[in-house]
């Protein structure tokens, strides 16, 4: 009887082996984030300034926010991204378009975001230069609407605006202007940090 008893500990001891041999190994995962936006984002070379991160640009020349949330199912939904960087707007801003009707369009992407459970940053628009400076109003009180939806949603903000403006003029500042819109490799120097800076609550 003794016998018998040991013989089936020792087989079960022996199944108990087996299953913890066969159990999964859970790896972490690097945290992901796809930086989604007009050409200010396909023009952001994201190995130079965030080397090792697994970050992925779906940047779209010519995009505006409407295109963008259009697309937002089929291009972001199914990376299942860690996060997601949303900087839209400024191609609806060149076309006319108003601040509160963008600032919908965007919270629109947002609600999408949210509704997927995927994590998301807002951006501020940077501002505009020389002949498309008269745009900077609409930049300036579409923001001011993305800061107030930021702060009372406790959504992280990458403030992008305040750190290219020139206080003297208002304008995009000259050292970071590659032309009346676009970034220079230092005016993306000048962002990089508050874009990674947003990231780490999300990646909490």
């Amino acid at each position: 009887m003794k016998g018998s008893i040991l013989a089936i500990a020792l087989l079960l001891a022996g199944c108990a082996g087996q299953v913890r041999q066969v159990q999964p190994q859970i790896q972490a995962r690097p945290f992901s984030a796809i930086f989604y936006g007009d050409s200010l984002t396909s023009f952001w070379n994201l190995a130079q300034f965030f080397p090792g991160s697994p970050y992925i640009n779906r940047g779209v020349f010519g995009a505006t926010a409407v295109t963008l949330a259009s697309d937002f199912d089929t291009t972001v939904s199914p990376a299942h991204p860690g996060s997601v960087m949303i900087l839209a707007g400024t191609n609806d801003v060149l076309q006319g378009d108003n601040a509160d009707h963008i600032f919908s369009v965007l919270t629109t992407m947002y609600d999408q975001s949210r509704s997927q459970g995927i994590r998301f940053v807002i951006c501020t628009l940077p501002p505009m230069r020389s002949t498309e400076a008269f745009h900077n109003p609409v930049i300036v009180d579409l923001n001011s609407q993305l800061k107030a939806y930021a702060a009372a949603n406790r959504i992280p903000l990458a403030d992008y605006y305040s750190a290219l403006v020139d206080p003297a003029d208002g304008e995009l500042q000259p050292s970071f202007a590659a032309d009346t819109v676009h970034l220079t490799d230092a005016g993306y120097a000048a962002i990089a940090p508050i874009a990674q800076a947003a990231l780490l609550p999300v990646q909490q």
